[in-house]
């Protein structure tokens, strides 16, 4: 009984990686590519061939691929995993009006770009973000333009 579930698991576990991954843009020479503004053939070659295949070729032209697998984000092709630090406080900010993006921020990779999180939510008229975290035992407090790090991933938002 016992190999029947984990049978299933791992059927499962294959389907997803492979086959229920959404492809959300692609990373070349640093610069997004949006799979929403490409042709409906390509898009339809990323949803029919398995996640795996896509990921391999795209690796062979140095072409990273940004995904979502189980309402998580993440991206291939990275050298180095960054974990983000334990946040208290997220807010995007225009003017006076404020958005909490705490409960979203987790569901992204460290490594995926703030303009990906930007395009991704509608945020494009924010123009600043104020975080509250926890770095060495230090709650630390912080409110900056997003201009100074839309190209960056969001792990170096959190460096001092």
């Amino acid at each position: 009984m016992n190999k029947i579930y984990l049978w299933l698991f791992y059927s499962r576990d294959f389907l997803v990686r492979n086959f229920m991954v959404s492809s959300k843009a692609l990373i070349y020479n640093k610069q997004l590519i949006y799979l929403k503004g490409l042709n409906n053939l390509l898009y339809l070659i990323f949803r029919l061939l398995p996640f795996c295949f896509v990921k391999s070729l795209l690796y062979l032209f140095n072409i990273g691929v940004i995904y979502k697998q189980d309402s998580i984000y993440n991206i291939t092709n990275i050298q180095h995993n960054h974990i983000i630090p334990i946040i208290s406080s997220f807010l995007f900010i225009k003017d006076d009006n404020e958005i909490n993006f705490i409960s979203k921020i987790k569901y992204y990779n460290g490594n995926i770009p703030l303009h990906f999180i930007i395009y991704e939510n509608n945020l494009k008229e924010y123009n600043k973000i104020k975080i509250k975290y926890f770095n060495k035992g230090k709650l630390i407090d912080k409110i900056f333009n997003i201009n100074d790090f839309i190209n960056l991933p969001i792990y170096k938002i959190f460096e001092n």
